[in-house]
C-alpha cells in the first residue's frame, strides 16, 4: 500500500510531565484547508492533564525525512468528556494549523473527508505511525472489517502500538490518491491485538463544523 500524504506523524511535549511524545494524524478537507483529526489524548492529558506544547505534524514522514516539511498547531478542539473524565468514547481531537510559508495543508498534501453515524462494522484502512513498527519511524496500514465493541466504540485487530494513537481509521481508502473518508481515530491498543477509536456521529461532525472554518 502506497504511503498517504494526507497521513502524518505528530510531535508534542506533556508539560505535566515535561516528556516528548508522538502520535499520528491525517488532514481533513475543511472550508479552512488547515485542520487535521487525531486522538483526545494526543492533544490533552485528560482527566487531571493539560493541553500538550510544542505540536507539530510531519505529512508522510518517513526515518526523518519530512518531505512536505512541518506543520506546527495553532488550536486545538477536543470533547469536554475527554478533558474531564478520560472519556475513551470521545477520544477524538480536531487541530487547526498554522499555514507553512504561505501554504496550508490540504492544499499541500491533499485531505480526507469525514464520514459519521456509519455502522460499527465497516470496511476501514488504519493509518499511522505505531512504535511497535520499525521504531514509528514509517508510515503503516492495516485493512479489515470493525467490528463493535460493548462500550461503543469500534475495533480492527492491528497490533498498532504507541505512536499511532489519532491516526485515521479510513472508509473508501483510495490507495492511488492516499485519500479516505475518516470514520474513526486510533486510541487504545487492547490485548490480544486488538486497537480501538471512538464511534464518529453527529457530535463529531458537530467538532468538524465548530473547527473546521478556524483559520
Amino acid at each position: 500500500m502506497t504511503e498517504s500524504a494526507a497521513v502524518g506523524k505528530v510531535f508534542f511535549t506533556d508539560p505535566g510531565n515535561g516528556l516528548d511524545y508522538t502520535c499520528s494524524a491525517s488532514a481533513l478537507n475543511s472550508s479552512s484547508k488547515q485542520m487535521l483529526v487525531t486522538a483526545g489524548h494526543c492533544v490533552h492529558g485528560g482527566s487531571g492533564g493539560t493541553w500538550m506544547t510544542n505540536w507539530t505534524y510531519a505529512p508522510r514522514f518517513r526515518s526523518g525525512a519530512r518531505p512536505f516539511g512541518t506543520f506546527a498547531a495553532k488550536q486545538f478542539r477536543t470533547f469536554n468528556s475527554w478533558i474531564s473524565s478520560s472519556d475513551k468514547g470521545r477520544d477524538v481531537a480536531m487541530v487547526t494549523t498554522w499555514p507553512l510559508n504561505g501554504n496550508k495543508i490540504v492544499n499541500v498534501t491533499g485531505g480526507h473527508g469525514l464520514s459519521w453515524n456509519y455502522s460499527r462494522e465497516q470496511a476501514m484502512t488504519v493509518m499511522g505511525y505505531p512504535g511497535n513498527r520499525d521504531n514509528g519511524q514509517l508510515q503503516w496500514a492495516c485493512t479489515g472489517t470493525t467490528r463493535a465493541v460493548g462500550d461503543g466504540r469500534l475495533e480492527l485487530r492491528c497490533d498498532f502500538g504507541g505512536g499511532s494513537s489519532g491516526g485515521p481509521w479510513l472508509r473508501e481508502f483510495n490507495d492511488a490518491g492516499g485519500l479516505g473518508q475518516v470514520n474513526g481515530a486510533m486510541s487504545t491498543l487492547a490485548t490480544g491485538g486488538w486497537n480501538r477509536s471512538s464511534y464518529f456521529d453527529d457530535s463529531v461532525k458537530a467538532m468538524f463544523d465548530a473547527q473546521g472554518g478556524v483559520t
